[in-house]
């Protein structure tokens, strides 16, 4: 089996460990989350800051994620390791510096233990804060296929299987709700004293109040229960 080369952690595995890797494919559950999964109505000119966070990973020594994201909607600011409620929390660390791409749109970050020290459970890998840049929607994805760049490892260097959710962010405004709202507004006579025998003519107002473009509908006019005259409208448009 061919080395992986492992571009964030070269101190780690290419000095500490040079071992060949080899692949755990075990069926432990554990899954790579972004969370929230879902970001929604943040302004331009505003940051948020997503979790990446790991769950029910048996045995972790090292970790690794590639986070790829839109650069024309995001700018990623900072990437840190979680204060509190860290998979590494209470354990010491071999820190590395984020790898921050704004034109690629993506950032790279990882950290070890050290020694045989090992944990598990779960919990939060690193924060990663960004600032709106544009209005649009922008996946918050981990690189694939996974082991590559976005990685767990076990003590021994094999890679702990792990299945991947990835986030999502928008600030595209929600269109109002479809509302049809079309009525006769007025009625206007061209003689209101018209004697036996003389034509008038009857002009009515229709109104579109609703938000979208009403297609053809009939307008009726009657005397009574007498039908005077329909006539057909077509593409009313909306009001507003």
């Amino acid at each position: 089996m061919g080395k992986i080369h492992y571009s964030i952690i070269p101190v780690l595995l290419l000095l500490l460990f040079p071992a060949i890797l080899n692949r755990t494919f075990g069926d432990v559950g554990t899954v790579m989350r972004v969370q929230p999964a879902s970001i929604q109505n943040i302004s331009v000119g505003q940051s948020f800051t997503v979790n990446l966070t790991v769950a029910d990973v048996p045995a972790l020594f090292t970790w690794q994620i590639m986070l790829f994201f839109d650069s024309t909607i995001l700018n990623c600011t900072a990437a840190v390791y979680p204060t509190a409620g860290g998979i590494f929390t209470g354990h010491n660390i071999i820190p590395v510096s984020p790898i921050i791409d704004n034109t690629a749109g993506s950032v790279s970050f990882g950290a070890s233990l050290s020694g045989s020290d090992i944990a598990s459970g779960s919990g939060v890998l690193c924060q990663i804060t960004f600032e709106v840049k544009g209005t649009g929607t922008s996946d918050l994805k981990y690189s694939t296929p996974y082991g590559a760049d976005t990685f767990l490892l076990e003590g021994d260097l094999n890679v702990v299987y792990s299945s991947l959710e990835n986030g999502f962010f928008t600030n595209v405004p929600t269109p109002p709700p479809t509302r049809h709202d079309v009525a006769v507004t007025g009625l206007s006579f061209s003689n209101e004293n018209p004697i036996q025998g003389e034509s008038i003519t009857i002009t009515t107002l229709v109104l579109n109040n609703g938000t979208i473009t009403e297609g053809a509908f009939n307008v009726s006019v009657s005397n009574g229960t007498s039908l005077i005259e329909t006539q057909t409208v077509t593409d009313l448009a909306a009001a507003g």
